[in-house]
C-alpha cells in the first residue's frame, strides 16, 4: 500500500508542477492545440491525484477496519470525478457547456461508476 501511495504522490507532484508550469508560461490566446491538450492532461492528471488522496483519507477514517481493498475503487473514483470536471471545464472553454449537456455527462460517469461498484468482474 505505501509503494501505491508514494507513486500515485509522484505522479500527482509531477501533473501539478506541469499544471502550475502551464498557467505561467503560456498565453492562452497565442497557444495552439498541443498546449491546451498538455493543460488538460496535467489538469486531470493533477484532480485524479488529489481526489484520489481526498477518498482515501475519507474512507481511511470512516471505514472500520480500512485494508488495502479501498485503493483502487478510490483511484477509479477518483479518475472518474476528475474526468468530469476535466471534461466540464473543457467544455466550458469550449463556450458549449450549459445545463443540457453538463447534466447528462455527469449522470452518465455516475452510472458508469454504478456499474463498476456492483457489478462482479470475475477472473477465468
Amino acid at each position: 500500500m505505501k509503494t501505491k501511495l508514494f507513486f500515485t504522490a509522484a505522479i500527482t507532484i509531477f501533473a501539478l508542477a506541469s499544471f502550475v508550469l502551464m498557467i505561467f508560461n503560456y498565453n492562452p490566446f497565442k497557444a495552439d492545440l498541443s498546449v491546451f491538450t498538455i493543460f488538460y492532461a496535467s489538469l486531470f492528471m493533477t484532480l485524479c491525484g488529489v481526489i484520489t488522496f481526498l477518498i482515501l483519507f475519507i474512507k481511511s477514517r470512516t471505514l472500520a477496519n480500512p485494508s488495502s481493498d479501498i485503493f483502487w475503487p478510490s483511484v477509479r473514483q477518483g479518475a472518474l470525478f476528475s474526468l468530469i470536471i476535466t471534461i466540464l471545464l473543457l467544455l466550458q472553454g469550449m463556450r458549449i457547456l450549459d445545463l443540457w449537456v453538463g447534466a447528462p455527462l455527469a449522470i452518465a460517469i455516475l452510472l458508469l461508476e454504478l456499474f463498476f461498484r456492483h457489478s462482479k468482474f470475475k477472473k477465468a
